[in-house]
C-alpha cells in the first residue's frame, strides 16, 4: 500500500509495534479471556495508529490528538500489565513490550516539544 519510508518515525514505530504484538505476543494470551483482552489490545493499537495519522495531518487539533496518543500509550501499558498479571505473557515479555511502548512515548514527547 503506502511507502513506509515517507511515514513519520512515530507512525513507523507504531506499525512495527502492531506487527510485533500480532505476531509474537497476542497469540500467547490465554483462551478463556483471549478474545476480550486480545480485542481490546488490538483496538488500542489501531486507535494509536489512527490518532498518529490524524495528528500528522491536522495542525489545528494536533495538540489534542497528541494527548489522545499519550492516552492510547497509557492504556496499552495497562493492558500489558493485565496480560502479565493473568500470566498470558511472562514478566520478561511484558517488560519488552513496555519498553517498546516507552520508546513510542519518547518519540511522542519529542514531537510535542517541536510542535509547541
Amino acid at each position: 500500500m503506502g511507502n513506509r519510508e515517507f511515514d513519520s518515525p512515530l507512525l513507523q514505530k507504531s506499525l512495527d509495534f502492531l506487527e510485533m504484538m500480532e505476531k509474537v505476543y497476542l497469540p500467547r494470551y490465554g483462551k478463556k479471556d483471549r478474545r476480550l483482552l486480545t480485542s481490546k489490545t488490538e483496538n488500542a493499537m489501531y486507535d494509536l495508529i489512527e490518532n498518529v495519522t490524524h495528528a500528522q495531518k491536522e495542525i489545528r487539533n494536533r495538540r489534542v490528538l497528541q494527548e489522545k496518543i499519550d492516552g492510547d500509550l497509557q492504556y496499552l501499558l495497562a493492558l500489558v500489565r493485565i496480560a502479565c498479571n493473568k500470566k498470558y505473557i511472562n514478566p520478561q515479555a511484558a517488560a519488552h513490550v513496555q519498553k517498546k511502548i516507552e520508546e513510542l512515548g519518547k518519540i511522542l514527547g519529542g514531537w510535542i516539544k517541536i510542535t509547541q
